[in-house]
């Protein structure tokens, strides 16, 4: 098997694998999908040869050479897989025809993950000999809490230097970094629930609210009415680039009528969205909410 067709089948099998964060179990700190992900990526660097270490579930470490250390920081667990998919999200196809592997995590980060390892694989297998002792740690919680990078600095050693394959390529030297806000409402609006939203960084495809049926707003809006609730439906997108999916949370307040919220949020009412360096603009993206005992919670 050449190295690209071992890429595609690596990567494949890897997608398989549920890795968004679950409830934690013993010895498995964020559900058993992430650990067996980072069991499975770890095995297979063993087959190559590599020494590798387990983190007690918060992590993983593949060990190339020696000296100074030299850190290659990748992630394997993924965002949940949300809604609008053609595919199956952990299904891990291989589309020949487009060329392309469909899955959650085949670019955010199992896929760059696995290159690496393989490129590793290849120099070794070449006879290279690294002048640096050249570390691929693989975290489990990068999408949800960094809880994975806080265990490894407090057990291992963290090298000053290194890179990350989890942005484009072919050079970034500036990440865009992420400010989680949590803001609370107290309208006068007649609903009993409302929720919407599976992570922070991930944009709302759905949302839906308890509440009275409106004909012509549902129309207006572009809702559908179903068991009591409107529901909202829009397209996922990473937290990072709102404007490449469509928030499911917007038409909900406005068929609410909660318009000054609406704008506060999604109109740049902050007068935040101008603010700008040689990376680009700040951009705001409300993408959980959920009825409180007095209003409306958003994150």
């Amino acid at each position: 098997m050449n190295s690209f067709d071992e890429a595609l089948k690596r990567i494949s099998e890897i997608i398989k694998f549920d890795s968004s964060q679950q409830p934690p179990s013993e010895g498995m700190p964020f559900g058993k999908g992430a650990y067996d992900c980072l069991e499975y990526f770890l095995k297979l660097a063993a087959s190559y040869g590599f020494e590798t270490k387990n983190y007690d579930g918060y992590a993983g470490e593949v060990i190339y050479g020696e000296g100074e250390e030299f850190a290659v920081l990748a992630h394997l667990d993924v965002v949940p897989a949300g809604g609008g998919w053609t595919h199956d999200p952990f299904g891990g196809e291989i589309d020949t025809v487009n060329k392309k592997i469909w899955g959650r995590g085949a670019m955010d980060d199992k896929g760059p993950a696995i290159i690496t390892l393989l490129a590793m694989k290849e120099l070794k297998d070449n006879g290279f000999v690294p002048k640096k002792k050249i570390k691929l740690i693989v975290g489990c919680n990068e999408e949800s809490g960094w809880a994975c990078i806080d265990y490894y600095k407090a057990h291992g050693s963290l090298p000053d230097t290194g890179f990350s394959p989890d942005a484009d390529f072919p050079v970034i030297y500036a990440e865009k970094g992420i400010l989680q806000l949590e803001l609370n409402f107290a309208p006068f609006v007649d609903f009993s629930s409302l929720r919407g939203g599976e992570r922070a960084n991930m944009v709302c495809d759905y949302c839906e609210v308890t509440c009275r049926k409106d004909d012509k707003k549902l129309e207006k809006y572009g809702l559908e009415f179903k068991d009591g609730k409107a529901v909202s439906r829009g397209k996922s997108a990473h937290g990072s680039t709102p404007e490449m999916g469509v928030n499911a949370i917007k038409p909900v307040l406005l068929y609410l009528g909660l318009n000054d919220i609406e704008k506060l949020l999604f109109e740049d009412g902050f007068n935040i969205c101008s603010l700008c360096d040689e990376t680009g603009k700040l951009t705001f993206s409300p993408n959980v909410i959920h009825e409180t005992d007095d209003g409306i919670n958003l994150i």
